[in-house]
């Protein structure tokens, strides 16, 4: 089972549809946007990407961020 936590985006925060900042932008998220994080994640470039979905503007994505922008 899947652990879910809360985080909240820096800045203009961009999500990915896949981990590694080579990836295609699907949105970029304003601080303070709460996050669901699955507990999984990928490593590029000795980054963690963490797999997240968010709901924004109505809008439900699910993609990868930069864990250096998230905080619990």
């Amino acid at each position: 089972d899947m652990h879910i936590g809360a985080a909240s985006a820096a800045s203009g925060l961009n999500v990915r549809n896949a981990a590694g900042t080579n990836n295609k932008v699907l949105v970029a998220i304003p601080k303070g946007t709460k996050v669901q994080n699955y507990g999984y994640y990928t490593l590029v470039g000795g980054v963690k990407w963490l797999y997240v979905k968010f709901t924004y503007n109505g809008v439900t994505y699910i993609g990868f961020a930069s864990a250096s922008y998230l905080k619990k």
